[in-house]
């Protein structure tokens, strides 16, 4: 348990009721890692600037391991839903060579879509 959990308890209570509000299997805060991309990505190309400063996305687990809320991301979060997330990522890092080396900014732009509709639709889990 980590210290904002043991000391805030009703600060994670809080947390809890503004990202899983919605009952979509992962913590809303998740698509911030996300955003980034949307910046650096102009419809089907890459800014110049951005290129040398996008970097792969983090596992969902990994991303929950820097909250203060761990333990409570974890517990409230749908294991199918992280499975996808992570196939997600997976799949964006793997291309992210050929993206930035064939400036397809399309190709971001698509994967912000799919994981945008997983966050955000409880459809995507199933």
């Amino acid at each position: 348990m980590s210290d904002s959990e043991k000391y805030f308890p009703a600060r994670e209570a809080e947390f809890v009721e503004k990202h899983f509000k919605n009952g979509f299997g992962l913590c809303s805060d998740i698509r911030n890692r996300w955003q980034g991309l949307r910046v650096g990505a102009q419809g089907s190309t890459l800014r110049d600037d951005f290129k040398e400063f996008i970097t792969p996305l983090e596992h969902y687990e990994d991303y929950a391991k820097k909250s203060y809320f761990t333990e409570a991301i974890l517990k409230h979060s749908d294991q199918e839903a992280v499975r996808k997330y992570d196939e997600i990522v997976n799949k964006f890092n793997a291309d992210l060579p050929r993206i930035i080396r064939e400036n397809d900014g399309q190709a971001i732009q698509n994967f912000l879509k799919t994981a945008e509709e997983l966050i955000s639709s409880p459809e995507a889990i199933k």
